[in-house]
């Protein structure tokens, strides 16, 4: 077997108070070896105690450094990691989530296999509460209507799969040294530019559904946010900056909150309804089905009557995100 390389865990943090400890438990309970470790937690100036519940159960491991991030944005974050860390491996984590045992070691087995340049595993979603809005949710982002081919949200079929995106990554410093760090332009979708650049210059993406890493999910409110924020990113670094944040799956939205609009426009001046019925009645079709499938997998039929109405509102917050990012992207000298 390789040498065992050093690693350096980048992990952005900003107030995370309710689950900065799960996150941190599941690093100390890795089967990679601890002294072929760091943890580099970048804190996002927190106005809550996750600094203080991460200096209680760290106070004494010597492999974790501190550092400020005075920007508040992930993209800063991540550079102030890759800068800092002496790992010859990065392994981004994100402060919502929980790494399975073998996480590190799958990533470093594939990375020193040299199969691919960047390796990550199957996200796992864990409800936000024990709510069943909040079970519908982390459900919905599973479902490929509710996320179309993302192989790490939907699973794969095989031991690994080569791909365009991965949950939070890992790879080489080397790479990093070719390809450069994370475009801080991106206030966010920072992973999917920088994923662009991995594949425009040759390299590959692979996925193994032997690392697994849970993410809680976000309470309804802020998912609809967070889903809002994400459309606008689809559209405004690319109409402002010729940045390419985005896979043809993020604009699928894009394309069905236009057509609703152009629908309601066609109502409004000439009264005609019908473009209205061609696109939603397949639509609310999809989505019935798919919520079926989810309530007889889950044996929970209170799905089948959420979820067509959780798959809408995700979709319309992402579609009407990216429209108006369209006009940020254009006429705004501010990013969103």
């Amino acid at each position: 077997m390789n040498k065992l390389p050093f690693v350096s865990i980048i992990l952005p943090c900003y107030n995370e108070e309710e689950f900065i400890e799960a996150t941190i438990n599941s690093i100390f309970n890795s089967s990679y070896p601890s002294e072929k470790i760091e943890i580099l937690i970048i804190d996002g100036m927190s106005t809550d105690n996750s600094m203080k519940i991460i200096n209680e159960l760290t106070h004494n491991h010597d492999n974790i450094r501190f550092f400020k991030n005075k920007k508040q944005l992930l993209a800063p974050a991540l550079n102030i990691g890759l800068r800092n860390g002496r790992g010859e491996i990065f392994v981004r984590l994100d402060a919502h989530s929980k790494m399975n045992k073998d996480y590190i070691s799958n990533c470093v087995k594939l990375l020193q296999d040299d199969v691919a340049d960047v390796v990550g595993g199957i996200l796992i979603n864990e409800p936000y509460d024990n709510s069943i809005l909040s079970k519908t949710i982390a459900l919905a982002l599973t479902s490929p209507f509710g996320v179309g081919n993302a192989s790490h949200r939907i699973g794969i079929k095989g031991k690994t799969q080569y791909v365009d995106s991965v949950p939070f990554g890992s790879f080489s410093k080397k790479l990093i040294d070719e390809i450069g760090h994370y475009n801080e332009k991106c206030n966010r979708s920072e992973d999917i530019e920088f994923y662009h650049r991995v594949k425009a210059t040759g390299r590959k993406i692979i996925i193994s559904s032997e690392i697994i890493v849970s993410y809680i999910c976000n309470n309804a409110m802020n998912m609809i946010k967070r889903y809002f924020r994400n459309g606008v990113d689809v559209t405004q670094y690319y109409f402002r900056d010729d940045i390419i944040a985005f896979r043809p799956r993020h604009l699928i939205p894009f394309f069905f909150f236009c057509g609703i609009l152009l629908a309601l426009m066609m109502y409004i001046i000439f009264s005609n309804y019908l473009l209205f019925l061609f696109i939603l009645i397949p639509y609310l079709i999809l989505g019935i089905i798919f919520s079926f499938i989810m309530a007889f997998k889950e044996h929970d039929f209170r799905l089948a009557l959420i979820a067509p109405l959780v798959f809408f509102t995700l979709h319309i917050a992402h579609g009407l995100g990216a429209f108006i990012g369209v006009f940020i992207g254009k006429f705004s000298s501010s990013r969103y």
